[in-house]
């Protein structure tokens, strides 16, 4: 304390006068604090202000480089669920409700079917002799007459199958034959109505065989229908018989 006092003493421009008390002293002291301090607020708050201006913006950086990674990361995981290779395969959603009707055919494009027991008839196969047989009227084989062309040169067996129709055959719809013989493949003959068929006529298939088949001959009749705006055809048995050559 003595040296403060001596100091001041020494610094005194009035060497006649009084020395301070104390108190005066302190409060010139604690006067002089607050100036310095106030001074040097200023540069302070200049500096605190720069600061907090500098971490907003790295804030604001930090904030922005984040979110372009999330979204860096979604489009990835998006385009893995969609993508056939790389990352786990994205699982079909199901859909629920009532299942999907199959579309329905245009109209007159699908041959109507018909029952078996609508058309099933006996068939009656009749083996004439054997000669040369020419084209008679309504193009049934009659034995020809002296001056007639044979259909073949050769001798042949006539085979005739007929029944009674129970369904009648309209431009959409007909009759188809057919006749096989095991022993003689090449024998094979088949045929079909061409003119409208009423139900309950009796109806009269011709066909040569070679007159040195034996064995079996087998005969089936069908009744055929057909879309009217397409292809489409269906075929329902109407009988079949088997007997055996002479």
């Amino acid at each position: 304390m003595s040296n403060v006092m001596e100091r001041l003493r020494a610094g005194n421009p009035e060497p006649g006068c009084d020395p301070p008390s104390i108190e005066i002293v302190w409060r010139r002291l604690e006067s002089e604090r607050e100036v310095a301090a106030g001074s040097a607020s200023p540069d302070r708050t200049a500096r605190l202000g720069v600061r907090r201006r500098t971490l907003g913006r790295l804030g604001l950086a930090l904030a922005s480089a984040v979110a372009l990674g999330v979204a860096a990361l979604a489009v990835a995981l998006l385009a893995g669920g969609h993508s056939g290779s790389g990352g786990a395969p994205s699982v079909p959603q199901q859909r629920t409700g009532a299942p999907a009707r199959r579309r329905a055919a245009p109209a007159g494009t699908v041959a109507p079917s018909v029952s078996a027991g609508a058309v099933a008839t006996p068939l009656t196969l009749r083996m004439l002799a054997v000669g040369r047989y020419c084209n008679g009227e309504g193009m049934q084989l009659v034995a020809c007459r002296p001056g007639q062309r044979p259909v073949n040169a050769h001798p042949e067996r006539l085979v005739q199958l007929s029944l009674t129709a129970r369904r009648s055959a309209e431009p959409h719809s007909w009759y188809a034959w057919d006749i096989e013989a095991s022993a003689c493949p090449q024998a094979g003959r088949a045929g079909a109505t061409l003119e409208p068929v009423r139900a309950g006529a009796r109806l009269t298939f011709d066909a040569l065989i070679p007159a040195g088949c034996r064995g079996r001959l087998s005969a089936s009749v069908s009744y055929v229908t057909q879309a009217p705006r397409a292809d489409s055809e269906h075929e329902t048995l109407v009988g079949r018989r088997t007997v055996r050559l002479p």
